[in-house]
Formats: structure tokens, C-alpha cells, sequence
């Protein structure tokens, strides 16, 4: 599986209107046009991109009716060349937005409620970040557009040079788009809220350590850690007026959350363990009610979400599997290799994007029953 970081043509520095704003309609794929492993798999269908052109490794990301992906045009890896992509699953139209800065990168975008969400960051000199990696110090910025309106609008920005894992991630928790993000004047980070068409996001809470942001029927839960170290035991909390405990796992970050079951790896995880099934509530121990996910193993967790009420994703260096947590059920499993994104929920379906070298890139979807 690929994570890359990929960037895009220039526009003004501060938003405004974007360069170039193109339409295309994609040509749409069936089941029996997609990847022999997407078909095992029970993909039922998506769309191709044209043959050398370059989808971003984070994956396709939006909502019933819109999905986002960033493509390049042109071969290479880097800052400088890529667009993010609004597509419409019903008709494969495709509107391009370039980048608003030149020679940043592309990070992740989401298309839901009509709006494209995307991230570009710039990677800075390790001077301006104190006590970081070489090669992890980023400023980054976050935008907004009405699909099909050329007018970007500045939703937030870095507020400090910092690491990579400071950089949003947009998540789609009902009606809202909400991030996590570095604070400024203070260690930790800010969960944001964003209703696509308001003004301004708002700030939810405050939490002094990386944590997971999940929703849960348009609840949002944050997994923050219970403490410092090794083995971390992460308490989760649906974020609101009445902020309430909805259990805790000790486990790797992510995990599929829902009505008080956890889907998560272990620490101790090896190429041969299997994602543990956990039905916790609040008052539950850590290691409570668990069992094996049978088959779907990995010794390093890379994401997890649940796609309906009923299934969820789990995507490890081994595997993407979809499995029926409840009863511990594994649907479908795929080898991860170099030619998979990552996985995402969006709707009630599962996405991924297949790139073959020098081939067509297909994003690809499987639709479950809501519920």
C-alpha cells in the first residue's frame, strides 16, 4: 500500500479563483472491468482514469453521491503538478481544481455535500521546526470550494511549522467535515468543525496528545491516549454539550468504532495475528470480550472505519479485509500491494483506487446495505 505526497499547479496564495478549472467525464467501469483481486473481492463497479495519469495514494473520500481523489498528469513524483479531483459517482463527471500554492503538496481531500475539501502542505527547512525530524517539519493549508464554482475559500492554516501527523485529515461526521490539527500557543491539538456553505469552522475541544478522530452515526468519537509510553491504553469519547465515555482498548491507532464495539490490532501483533473484536462499554475493562477476527491479520494497523452499521473496513500491511464485527465475520480480504490506495468509507461503500504501472487507474467501489 502507498501513502504519497503529491502537489499541484500554482493559483493565488491566499485563495481567490482557481486556474484552469476543467470538466471531464470519466468512462465508467463494471464488475467484470475492474482487477481480478477488486473482483474477489465483490466490487461492484467505479470509474477509470486515463491511462498515465497518477492517483494519490490517499485514497477516494466523500459521500454517497461525490467522491475526491488527486491526480497527476504527468509522471514523477513531488510538489508542482497534480489537481484535486471532485467526481460524481452517478455520472463520472470530474471537476479539476489546481493547487492554489505552487510547489506545495497535495495531502487529503474529501468531496461531500457539494464541496471539495483539500489540503496542500509546504515542507520547510528542519530549522524552523525545534527538535523534529530532518524531513518532518510542514506548513499546510486547508480550502474549500463549491463544486463546479471556481472560488476558493480559506478554511485554516497551520498555526505553527510543525510534523506531518499535525496536517488535517477531513472526515465527513454527518453534515459537518471536521479535522484534527496542531494548537498553537499550547502542546497538543484542536478537533474542528466545518458546515460546508457556513462562514468560518468552529473549534470542539482541546486534547493534549494525538488522538482518532471516528464518527459513529454522525457522532463523533475522539481516541485520545489514557498516558504516556508504550502499550497505550486509548479511552474513547463521543465529543459534544454532554461529552460521555464509550469505552477503552489497548491497541494500535485506528480502530472501527461502533455502539461499543472496537475493532483494533493489538500491540503485540505479528504477521500472523488477527484484528481483535472487542464489545466494550463504558465501564468495561480494556481487554473485555474479545475475540479473533479470523483472517484478517497484519502486523501493523494502517486504517479501520465502519462503512454502515453492519461492516467494516480493517486495512493492514497485510491485507484490507472487510469484515461483520458483530459476529466476527470476515466478508472479503485483499492483499495490499504497491498498486492499492488506502481504503475509504464513503457512503455506504467501501472505495479504493487500483494503479497499474503505466496503466489506467480505476477507483473502485463496493456499496453495502445500509443499516
Amino acid at each position: 500500500m502507498v501513502l504519497l505526497l503529491v502537489g499541484c499547479a500554482s493559483g493565488s496564495e491566499h485563495g481567490g479563483p482557481a486556474r484552469g478549472l476543467t470538466t471531464l467525464t470519466l468512462r465508467s467501469a463494471g464488475s467484470k472491468d475492474l482487477p481480478r483481486e477488486l473482483q474477489g473481492a465483490g466490487f461492484q463497479g467505479g470509474f477509470f482514469v486515463p491511462a498515465g495519469w497518477y492517483v494519490s495514494g490517499y485514497g477516494a473520500a466523500g459521500d454517497a453521491g461525490l467522491l475526491a481523489v488527486t491526480v497527476r498528469r504527468s509522471p514523477g513524483i513531488g510538489a508542482g503538478g497534480n489537481e484535486s479531483v471532485a467526481i460524481d459517482r452517478r455520472t463520472g463527471r470530474a471537476v479539476f481544481y489546481p493547487q492554489v500554492n505552487a510547489d506545495w503538496y497535495s495531502g487529503n481531500a474529501i468531496a461531500a455535500r457539494g464541496w471539495l475539501v483539500h489540503e496542500e502542505r509546504q515542507q520547510l527547512d528542519a530549522s524552523k521546526c525545534a527538535g523534529g525530524a530532518a524531513d518532518d517539519c510542514f506548513s499546510w493549508r486547508l480550502y474549500a470550494a463549491r463544486i463546479g464554482n471556481d472560488s476558493e475559500h480559506l478554511l485554516a492554516s497551520s498555526r505553527k511549522p510543525g510534523s506531518q501527523e499535525g496536517s488535517p485529515i477531513p472526515h465527513l461526521a454527518g453534515n459537518r467535515i471536521v479535522w484534527l490539527q496542531s494548537s498553537a500557543g499550547r502542546p497538543g491539538f484542536d478537533l474542528d468543525s466545518w458546515t460546508p456553505g457556513s462562514r468560518a469552522p468552529l473549534q470542539l475541544m482541546h486534547t493534549t496528545s494525538f488522538a482518532q478522530v471516528s464518527s459513529d452515526d454522525g457522532t463523533l468519537l475522539l481516541s485520545a491516549p489514557q498516558h504516556s509510553g508504550p502499550n497505550q491504553e486509548w479511552r474513547v469519547q463521543a465529543v459534544g454539550p454532554n461529552p460521555s465515555d464509550n469505552g477503552a482498548y489497548n491497541g494500535r491507532l485506528p480502530a472501527a468504532i461502533h455502539d461499543g464495539v472496537i475493532t483494533y490490532l493489538p500491540y503485540h501483533a505479528d504477521s500472523d495475528s488477527a484484528w481483535q473484536v472487542a464489545h466494550l462499554r463504558p465501564t468495561a475493562d480494556a481487554t473485555a470480550a474479545t475475540a479473533s477476527a479470523t483472517q484478517a491479520r497484519g502486523s501493523d494497523a494502517i486504517d479501520a472505519e465502519y462503512v454502515t452499521n453492519r461492516y467494516a473496513f480493517v486495512a493492514s500491511d497485510e491485507s484490507v479485509a472487510v469484515l461483520e464485527p458483530a459476529s466476527h465475520r470476515l466478508v472479503a480480504s485483499i492483499p495490499v500491494g504497491s498498486s492499492l490506495s488506502l481504503p475509504r468509507a464513503a457512503g455506504s461503500s467501501l472505495t479504493l483506487v487500483h494503479q497499474s504501472d503505466g496503466g489506467e487507474a480505476v477507483i473502485a467501489w463496493r456499496s453495502f446495505p445500509p443499516g
